[in-house]
């Protein structure tokens, strides 16, 4: 939620600076350089969280668990499905 809202503009910005470097390169550079203080951001909210979260690793996990997961996962997924549309 930190970083969602920062998305869009950097796309918006992004593209017009690509469209607009096709007729002129430095004002294309001009405007991609507007993006920088939200990217900058971006970059370190990411960093800041990459190394809060732990990294949780699995050590040979039977094949039929995760088979098993994801059909659970799905039926769970198509009961609420059913449940909104009746």
């Amino acid at each position: 939620l930190l970083i969602l809202w920062m998305i869009a503009p950097l796309m918006i910005i992004g593209s017009v600076a690509a469209v607009v470097s096709f007729v002129s390169i430095t004002l294309g550079g001009i405007l991609a350089l507007v993006s920088l203080p939200l990217l900058s951001l971006f970059l370190f909210i990411i960093d800041l969280f990459s190394h809060i979260s732990p990294v949780l690793t699995l050590k040979n996990v039977p094949v039929s668990l995760v088979v098993g997961y994801y059909l659970l996962l799905c039926a769970v997924t198509l009961q609420l499905a059913r449940r909104q549309n009746p």
